[in-house]
C-alpha cells in the first residue's frame, strides 16, 4: 500500500512538471514571434486641453491624432517599421501612448513590469525610440502607462508600488528629455482618487492627460460617480491643480467627440476660475515628490489621549486630551462640561466638531450648503465661545476623514470644491482667531485626502489617524498592519500639504503582548520623523455603528502599556 501511494505522489509530480514545463516551452515560443505593435487609438479622443494661463476661455479645443505603440518585451526594434508612414500621415500634432507589457512568458511568471522600467531594463528601447521621434517635425505628446492610480488589474502596471513608478517614469523623461528634446512628456494617470501618489515631479512632467469615464474606472464601485460631465470634468482637473500643468481631456468609448458636451466643460471650467484664489494658492512650481523636509519643527513630542474613562490621562507625560463636539452635547451644556473638567487637569485640549447628532438634523443631507448659508452659524458661536474662556492651547479639529468613500459622516463623499469653501467658512468665522487656536485640517490619510486641501492660509496643523486594522472584515488582531507601513502610505498623500503634522487618532486592538509590540513599532517611527508635533492615543472603543455586524474594536489600552510607549518615545527637543 505504502509503495502504491509513494507511485501515485512521484506520478502526479512529474505529471505536474511536464505540464508546467510545456506551459513554459508554449509561452516561449509564442512569445520569440509576438511583435510589438503600433497603430491609432480612435476611442480615446483628445477632446480639449484646460489651462488656468489661458486668459481667454480657460481651455483650448485643438485636433491630435492619437497614436499607441505596444511593447511586449525589452528587444530592441525598428521603430520605423513599427511605426510606419499611414500612421504618421496627416498635419496634426501626434498624441503617443506608450504600453510596456510584461512578455508572454513574463506574464507567466508574474514579471513586474513596473520594476522592470524602473532598474532600467527598458532604457536602450526609450533611446531608440526618442531617436526615431526626434526625426518627426510636427508637435508631439508622449505619455507612458496610463491610468497607474485606479486600484484595478486592467494593466499590469497598475496596483503597484507608486515610489517605483515614479522612478521608472523620471528614468523615461529623462531620457526623452535628452534625447528628443522636443517631444513634451506628459503624466496620464486617469484623474482618479490618489493619483497625487504617483506625481513624478514637476521637472519630468510637459503636460498631465486625465481620462473621462476610462475601462479601468469603470471596474471601480468604491467612489461615487459625479452625477453630471461637468461635475466629472471638475473633479478631474482639481485632482491634478498641484502640479500646476496643463491638462489634456482624453475621452473613452462613453464620452466621445460626438457626445461629449462641451457646454458642460464650459461651466466646470468657469466654476474652477471663479475659486482659482483658493484652489490654486499653495500650487508651486518646486519638485514636491519627497515630502514635508521643509516643515519640521523643534520643541517636544506633545502627548495626548482620547480618554473618557479618564485611564491614562493622568500620566504625567500626557499634555493635552481629545475632545468630541456636537450639535447636541453643545446644546445640553455636556461639551462645555467636559471641556471645563480638561482644562481644569491642566491639559491642553484637542477639539473635534462634528457637526450632526441633533433631534433635527440628525444626519444632514445638506450639510455643506446649509454650512454655507448660514444654518450653523448659532452653533459655531457657542463652540467659539467655550473654547475661547482660556488660555490653554487648543486644536481645533473641523470636518474630518472627508475623504473616505463612505457616508459615515454627512461631510464624507462630497464635492472636494463645496468641503473647501465649508471648511474656510467655518474658519472664517473665527477671525480675528484667538491666539490660543490652532486649526487642524484632519483627513483620514486615505486615497485622494489632499482633493480637500482648504488651503495653507486656514490651516495651521494637518492631521491623519492610524488604526490598525486595514480594513472593517477583519477581526484577527494578528492580522493589524504595523504602525509604520499605515504612516508611510499615508504620509505619502499629504505631501503637498506643507504643515507640521500632529497624528490626533490612533490606536491597537488585542492584548497587551500585541499591543506592547504594535506600540514599539510606532515609536520609533514617531522617533524618526521630527515634523510629527504630536501623539494622540485613542484609549477607548469605536463607535458600533461603523462596524456593522463583527465585533467593534476596542483600542482602550492598560496604564502600564501605556505607560512604556511614552517610555519609548524621544520626548526631547527635536533636531
Amino acid at each position: 500500500m505504502k509503495n502504491k501511494k509513494k507511485l501515485v505522489a512521484i506520478t502526479l509530480i512529474v505529471v505536474l512538471g511536464i505540464f508546467i514545463l510545456y506551459k513554459l516551452m508554449v509561452f516561449t515560443v509564442f512569445n520569440r514571434y509576438r511583435e510589438d505593435a503600433a497603430g491609432t487609438r480612435k476611442e480615446e479622443p483628445v477632446l480639449a486641453v484646460y489651462d488656468l494661463q489661458n486668459e481667454e476661455k480657460g481651455y483650448e479645443l485643438k485636433q491630435y491624432t492619437h497614436l499607441y505603440i505596444r511593447w511586449n518585451s525589452a528587444a530592441e526594434k525598428d521603430n520605423a517599421k513599427q511605426i510606419d508612414d499611414s500612421l504618421l500621415a496627416g498635419k496634426n500634432p501626434l498624441l503617443i501612448t506608450l504600453e510596456i507589457w510584461p512578455s508572454a512568458g513574463g506574464k507567466l511568471l508574474k514579471e513586474n513590469i513596473v520594476d522592470q522600467i524602473a532598474a532600467g531594463n527598458f532604457d536602450k528601447k526609450f533611446k531608440a525610440l526618442a531617436a526615431f521621434l526626434s526625426t518627426q517635425s510636427r508637435e508631439i505628446l508622449l505619455r507612458l502607462n496610463p491610468e497607474m492610480e485606479v486600484y484595478v488589474n486592467r494593466y499590469p502596471w497598475q496596483m503597484k508600488s507608486s515610489l517605483t513608478y515614479i522612478q521608472g517614469f523620471r528614468n523615461f523623461a529623462q531620457i526623452f528629455k535628452k534625447n528628443a528634446p522636443a517631444v513634451k512628456i506628459v503624466w496620464a494617470p486617469a484623474g482618479h482618487p490618489g493619483a497625487d501618489e504617483f506625481w513624478p515631479g514637476n521637472d519630468f512632467v510637459d503636460i498631465i492627460s486625465v481620462t473621462l469615464k476610462g475601462k479601468s474606472e469603470a471596474l471601480v464601485n468604491n467612489y461615487m460617480e459625479p452625477t453630471s460631465i461637468t461635475e466629472l470634468v471638475k473633479h478631474k482637473i482639481l485632482r491634478v491643480r498641484f502640479s500646476d500643468k496643463p491638462v489634456i481631456l482624453v475621452g473613452s468609448e462613453m464620452v466621445t467627440e460626438a457626445n461629449f458636451p462641451y457646454q458642460s466643460l464650459d461651466t466646470a471650467v468657469k466654476q474652477i476660475i471663479e475659486n482659482k484664489e483658493i484652489l490654486y494658492k499653495d500650487v508651486t512650481k518646486t519638485d514636491q515628490v519627497n515630502g514635508n523636509e521643509l516643515f519640521r519643527k523643534e520643541g517636544s513630542l506633545i502627548i495626548g489621549a482620547y480618554d473618557p474613562a479618564v485611564k491614562i490621562v493622568t500620566n504625567p507625560a500626557i499634555s493635552v486630551e481629545h475632545l468630541f463636539a456636537n450639535l447636541r452635547e453643545l446644546k445640553n451644556g455636556n461639551f462645555r462640561k467636559s471641556f471645563d473638567s480638561v482644562i481644569a487637569r491642566n491639559h491642553d485640549v484637542i477639539v473635534t466638531m462634528e457637526p450632526w447628532r441633533d433631534k433635527e438634523l440628525e444626519k444632514d443631507p445638506l450639510l455643506i450648503k446649509n454650512i454655507l448659508d448660514g444654518k450653523y452659524d448659532p452653533v459655531f458661536k457657542e463652540l467659539f465661545s467655550i473654547i475661547s474662556t482660556t488660555n490653554r492651547k487648543v486644536y481645533l479639529r473641523w470636518l474630518h476623514e472627508m475623504e473616505i468613500p463612505i457616508t459615515r459622516y454627512p461631510w464624507q463623499s462630497q464635492d472636494p470644491l463645496g468641503y473647501v469653501k465649508a471648511f474656510r467658512y467655518f474658519v472664517n468665522k473665527l477671525q480675528p482667531k484667538p491666539a490660543n487656536i490652532s486649526i487642524v485640517w484632519g483627513p483620514a490619510g486615505d486615497r485622494g485626502s489632499i482633493d480637500f486641501w482648504p488651503g495653507s492660509d486656514v490651516v495651521d496643523y494637518i492631521s491623519m489617524a492610524i488604526y490598525g486594522l486595514p480594513d472593517k472584515n477583519i477581526t484577527d488582531h494578528n492580522k493589524q498592519e504595523p504602525f509604520t507601513s499605515i504612516f508611510n502610505r499615508k504620509y505619502r498623500r499629504l505631501r503637498f500639504a506643507h504643515k507640521p503634522l500632529f497624528i490626533t487618532e490612533f490606536g491597537v486592538k488585542g492584548p497587551d503582548n500585541y499591543k506592547r509590540k504594535w506600540l514599539q513599532d510606532a515609536a520609533t517611527t514617531i522617533n524618526a520623523h521630527p515634523e510629527i508635533i504630536g501623539v494622540n492615543y485613542f484609549n477607548f472603543a469605536d463607535s458600533p455603528k461603523a462596524w456593522g455586524d463583527i465585533e467593534t474594536p476596542d483600542w482602550s489600552t492598560s496604564p502600564a502599556v501605556f505607560n512604556e510607549f511614552v517610555k519609548q518615545l524621544n520626548t526631547g527637543p527635536k533636531k
